[in-house]
C-alpha cells in the first residue's frame, strides 16, 4: 500500500488531515480545524465554464477569457492547497508524507457530496510546479455508507461484474481501455473467481434486458461498474437558462452518458438508474 494522506470533510465544515503511511493499519490522530472553502461562486463558474464551454471551442470570442481564466489557475490552486495544508497539524502530516519521497495518494472523505464535489483536483503545493493531483501518485474520493460493511452473498462462488463502457463522442472520446485494462490487469489475480461480462451495446435498454435475463437464469451480476461520463444536472445556471455542467447553479441530481442505439449521448438520471438496479437487485455500483 502506497503513503496516504487523508483529508476528513465533515458537513458542517470541520476538517482533519491525517497521514496513513504504508505499513500503518490505520490513520495516525488528527486534530480537527475549521475549513473555508477559499474560491468564490465566480471563480468556480469560471471553471466550469473553461472546463466544459471552452475546450469544445477555444476560439472566437473566447480567445481573450480562456488564457485569463488559465493563468488564474495556479492562485486558485494554491489558495486551496492553503485551507487545507497551511499550517498547524494538516501542515505537519503533509511535510511528514513528502519526507518520505515515496509513492503517496490524496484521499478525501465526507459523508457529504457537495464537499466532495468541489474541485481539489485544483490543489497546489505552491513550491511545486504541477498540482498535485498530477504530482502524487494518485488523488481519489471516499463516500463512506454503512452498506459497505455488509458481506455480499456470490451464488456459486463466483463474483458477476458487468462493465458498461460507454463512449458517446465514438472516437473523439476517451479510449475505451483507459480503465478497463488497469481493471483486467488487477482481476487476473482472482481469475476463475469473477465473471466480467462487457455491454454491448451500452444503452440503458441493453442495461436493463441484461441484467433481467442473467437474474432468470439464477446468475445474476452483484456489480455494475459504469465507464464513461458523469455530470451534475442543473437546474439554475450563470446567465440563465438549463443545463448540465458541474460548480456553478443548484444542482437537482447527477446523470450518467449512456449512448443512444443510433449514436450520441443519452443523459439519464442517478434516480433511474437507481430504480434499474433496484429492480435487478445489483448491491454494488462503480463508477469511473
Amino acid at each position: 500500500m502506497a503513503d496516504r494522506i487523508v483529508v476528513d470533510l465533515a458537513a458542517d465544515g470541520r476538517a482533519s488531515v491525517a497521514s496513513w503511511l504504508d505499513g500503518d493499519e490505520l490513520p495516525s490522530p488528527a486534530e480537527q480545524f475549521d475549513l473555508t472553502w477559499p474560491l468564490e461562486a465566480e471563480a468556480l463558474e469560471d471553471l466550469r465554464w473553461y472546463l466544459e464551454d471552452y475546450l469544445i471551442a477555444p476560439f472566437g470570442v473566447y480567445g481573450e477569457r480562456g488564457p485569463r481564466v488559465q493563468a488564474r489557475l495556479a492562485d486558485w490552486g494554491a489558495a486551496v492547497f492553503g485551507a487545507v495544508f497551511g499550517a498547524g497539524p494538516a501542515r505537519d502530516a503533509y511535510v511528514k508524507l513528502r519526507a518520505r519521497q515515496g509513492a503517496a495518494k490524496l484521499v478525501f472523505r465526507s459523508s457529504s457530496p457537495k464537499l466532495l464535489g468541489l474541485p481539489w483536483e485544483l490543489m497546489r503545493d505552491p513550491g511545486r510546479p504541477t498540482p498535485l493531483a498530477l504530482d502524487l501518485a494518485g488523488m481519489s474520493r471516499s463516500l463512506p455508507t454503512a452498506q459497505l460493511a455488509d458481506t455480499l452473498p456470490v451464488p456459486g462462488g463466483k463474483l458477476r461484474v458487468l462493465m458498461v463502457i460507454s463512449r458517446p463522442a465514438g472516437g473523439r472520446d476517451v479510449g475505451y481501455q483507459m480503465i478497463a485494462r488497469p481493471l483486467l490487469r488487477r482481476l487476473e489475480a482472482v481469475r476463475g473467481e469473477v465473471d466480467l461480462m462487457v455491454l454491448r451495446p451500452p444503452t440503458l435498454d441493453a442495461l436493463k434486458e441484461t441484467l433481467a435475463e442473467a437474474a432468470e437464469r439464477g446468475e445474476p451480476f452483484q456489480v455494475v461498474h459504469f465507464d464513461g461520463h458523469g455530470v451534475l444536472r442543473r437546474s439554475a445556471v450563470a446567465g440563465g437558462g438549463h443545463g448540465t455542467g458541474m460548480y456553478a447553479g443548484q444542482a437537482d441530481e447527477g446523470v450518467l452518458a449512456f449512448e443512444k442505439p443510433g449514436g450520441g449521448s443519452d443523459e439519464v438520471s442517478a434516480a433511474k438508474i437507481a430504480q434499474v438496479l433496484k429492480h435487478a437487485q445489483v448491491p454494488v455500483v462503480v463508477l469511473n
